[in-house]
């Protein structure tokens, strides 16, 4: 039975007198985080967007559930918008190419991997990015996410650090809310969200949300014969 690293402090603050009710330091939680949830090779995600405006060309997505094999496989059904028309269809993602179900014709097609949202679920270069750049981070609470029992963390992060939340590049400065929800037990991220504009010309309510969930199963994703 693996105990996590902000579990240990707790016990060693109970061991020094700590008077219970003393929690772990928001730096020690996502140091503890960074390191558990790079390990994890597979997981299923939730990707909710709000308030971000759809791109003229490619794909926006503003919902996607579906799993990830670490480092370049994923499967998803996903909401959004493709040269801004609604769409609702599935997105498969190996080895680098990118294929997209035509919700017209119900064939694959492969896509322009410079349009493809793959940044955003690779739990080191994407997500974990973002965590690692936050900055004045601080202790909100303790929540349940999924039945998982987790500290809950408030901070701040630039714009153009949050980028990968949005398979995007941008140069601003300007700060963002920054929330997680890290597992108790396990270290483990279960919930990030990024509140405000990242992008230009984006509204002040825009939000990305991603939750981590189902750590270690096993899912078969394979490429789709493109039409």
């Amino acid at each position: 039975m693996r105990i996590g690293v902000t579990a240990l402090l707790l016990l060693a603050l109970a061991g020094c007198g700590g008077g219970g009710g003393e929690r772990p330091r928001a730096e020690d939680i996502v140091a503890a985080t960074s390191e558990a949830t790079a390990k994890q090779r597979s997981f299923r995600f939730t990707l909710d967007v709000r308030d971000v405006p759809p791109s003229a060309t490619g794909l926006s997505l503003t919902h996607a559930d579906g799993a990830v094999v670490v480092p370049d496989r994923l499967r998803a059904k996903v909401a959004g918008t493709f040269a801004r028309i609604p769409i609702v269809s599935e997105l498969v993602i190996v080895g680098g190419r990118d294929y997209f179900k035509d919700p017209l014709t119900g064939r694959w097609r492969t896509l322009d991997i410079e349009t493809s949202p793959v940044a955003l679920f690779d739990p080191r270069a994407g997500v974990l990015a973002v965590v690692r750049r936050a900055r004045d981070l601080a202790l909100a609470g303790e929540e349940s996410v999924g039945g998982v029992d987790t500290y809950h963390l408030r901070g701040k992060v630039r714009a153009r650090d949050a980028a990968p939340l949005v398979a995007a590049s941008s140069s601003e400065e300007r700060l963002v809310d920054l929330d997680l929800w890290v597992g108790k037990d396990d270290d483990v991220l279960r919930r990030v969200r990024v509140s405000g504009p990242i992008a230009p010309g984006e509204p002040s309510g825009a939000s990305r949300t991603v939750e981590l969930r189902d750590f270690g199963r096993s899912f078969g994703i394979e490429a789709p014969a493109a039409g």
